[in-house]
């Protein structure tokens, strides 16, 4: 008999450690507001409309005026000795602004240059006789600009020759434009076809005119 209220007795303990146990647990779950930020600061982080509004807030007109110039003060073509300077230039200024790592890779890649010592140029021929001469180099907007190591202008990755043909113009060299030329049967295969810069990409126009059978293009700003 004494063993049976010894037992009862822990029974009704152990009971009662679990009641108190339990009713601790859920004073403390909803007891506790949800609202109250109960470590601070340190576990906030800002959002990314907060990083992109403190980034834009230390940008200053001036420097960006400072970046450009440098960077646009010398002719860089890609692969050249100017363009590494300008690569050597952004990671040293990301290094110094505090970046912990800044590297320039190196990568082997095909690149297409002009011939130094044949010019490109368009020329309109009347029988022998040449009417025009397109400039060798576009002028400079500031005397500054009027340098020795400007390159020339060329096409990149264009084939090598010199062609001669009838001129066709082909507006923006859209597709609309050819089916408006064949509406107008108007032959495009062996003429050298003129298009105008906009609209759509320059490679775009190439190769819609490399399909309908020119022998040569050109470019311009401005309608003909």
């Amino acid at each position: 008999m004494a063993s049976s209220n010894r037992t009862l007795s822990f029974l009704v303990v152990t009971a009662l450690l679990l009641l108190g146990f339990t009713i601790g647990i859920l004073i403390g779950y909803f007891g506790i507001s949800r609202d109250v930020d109960t470590c601070g600061a340190a576990c906030r982080q800002p959002d990314a409309e907060q990083i992109f509004d403190g980034i834009v807030a230390q940008m200053k007109t001036t420097n960006i005026e400072k970046y450009l110039k440098r960077l646009t003060n010398t002719p860089h073509l890609a692969g050249t000795p100017a363009d590494l300077e300008n690569a050597e230039y952004v990671r040293d200024e990301w290094l110094q602004q505090g970046l912990d790592s800044a590297k320039i890779y190196s990568y082997d890649v095909l690149l297409s240059y002009p011939d130094p010592n044949q010019d490109n140029k368009v020329q309109i021929l009347d029988g022998d006789d040449v009417n025009f001469t397109c400039a060798i180099k576009e002028k400079g907007l500031r005397p500054e600009e009027d340098r020795d190591d400007i390159v020339n202008p060329f096409n990149a990755y264009s084939g090598q020759g010199s062609v001669t043909g009838d001129l066709v113009y082909i507006n923006y060299g859209r597709v609309q434009d050819f089916e408006e030329l064949e509406k107008l049967n108007v032959t495009l295969k062996g003429k050298i076809l003129i298009a105008r810069y906009g609209k759509i990409f320059r490679g775009n126009k190439a190769l819609g005119a490399e399909q309908r059978g020119e022998i040569g293009r050109a470019s311009c700003r401005e309608r003909v």
